[in-house]
């Protein structure tokens, strides 16, 4: 992950997408800039300098597929670049958006879309805590996921633990451009098994632009329509949850490199107890050992859930890669009916 300093440009930008978001703002304070002091520096008059600093969460969207999608993906199949198909672990290959030719597909778009987009693509920042949480980039930890999947499909799609209904419920958390639900599909699909994918980001241009287009190049309309697809705040989500009585629905969670702030854990955790079925359900979530900068880490998550005072889940390591930097496959699950 980047944590260097922002340029003017991409401040200029996070200010652009901070103003054309319609969403609630709360007076927390946040730093663009790890060294940043937490006094402002101070002009030659002696008054500190007006740096207005502000979180925005985004509200819960829920985002249906319709033909300006459709459209988006009839321009990428057009143009030279417009998409990329690769393997994505082996015997699973996907068709995704190639993001250097996206804005060209969008020829004719709203210039206002254009630019927010344009501005998240070209940041100098992976992440820019409360406006982009680095979901245009697809994260290592994400193939660990994918193959972890593979090799023990069985063992989590347990056909004696299928749920009333025949239909598995899953969702793709911080799904970026969804190569892991969208695998899971593939899995599913040789598999015989019948599974629905909710996608969650915290970014609706993620979804937008590349989750839904990944979604279209890669499944026929009777499969799409299986599909759901959220953006917003975490904490939001769970509230939509709530108001649309489907908490505690999902039959498997999927995650991939989202511990990376020591500060997302409440939240993280109020998805995992709110959204996994009560009992049964289990969440499968690749992440990095240790998290340089932002102070995540896979030991300090699962100490979490041990010392979370609603005893509700219990987490194990699943698998370890000790290739490269060391990365873990955790298995946390809700164990109260």
């Amino acid at each position: 992950m980047v944590n260097g300093k922002c340029n003017c440009n991409a401040l200029l930008c996070v200010a652009l997408l901070m103003m054309n978001r319609t969403q609630h703002f709360i007076s927390v304070s946040v730093k663009f800039f790890p060294e940043e002091s937490d006094n402002p520096p101070h002009d030659n008059k002696g008054e500190a300098s007006a740096v207005k600093k502000v979180i925005v969460l985004a509200p819960c969207r829920l985002i249906v597929v319709n033909q300006n999608h459709y459209n988006l993906v009839a321009n990428l199949r057009k143009i030279e670049a417009g998409e990329n198909q690769f393997e994505v672990c082996k015997g699973v290959s996907l068709t995704c958006v190639n993001l250097s030719g996206l804005l060209k597909a969008l020829e004719g778009e709203v210039a206002e879309q254009k630019e927010k987009l344009n501005c998240l693509l070209k940041s100098t920042s992976d992440l820019v805590s409360g406006v982009y949480e680095g979901g245009f980039k697809t994260w290592e930890c994400t193939f660990d996921l994918v193959k972890y999947v593979q090799d023990n499909f069985n063992k989590i799609f347990d056909e004696d633990k299928k749920p009333s209904g025949g239909v598995w419920r899953v969702l793709d958390l911080g799904c970026g451009s969804g190569l892991v639900g969208l695998s899971v599909l593939k899995l599913a699909e040789d598999n015989g098994i019948d599974i629905r994918v909710d996608f969650q980001d915290y970014n609706e241009e993620v979804i937008d632009y590349v989750t839904v287009p990944n979604t279209l190049f890669n499944f026929d309309d009777e499969r799409v329509a299986k599909c759901t697809y959220f953006s917003g705040d975490w904490d939001n989500f769970v509230d939509q949850r709530l108001s649309s009585n489907q908490l505690n629905s999902y039959d498997v969670i999927f995650s991939s490199e989202t511990i990376y702030n020591l500060d997302y854990f409440p939240k993280f955790m109020r998805v995992l107890k709110s959204c996994l079925k009560s009992g049964r359900g289990c969440l499968y979530l690749a992440a990095k050992t240790f998290y340089f900068g932002v102070g995540g880490n896979t030991r300090t998550f699962l100490k979490s859930v041990e010392l979370d005072k609603d005893k509700v889940l219990e987490g194990s390591i699943a698998h370890a890669i000790k290739e490269g930097v060391h990365r873990e496959i955790l298995c946390i699950r809700h164990n109260q009916s």
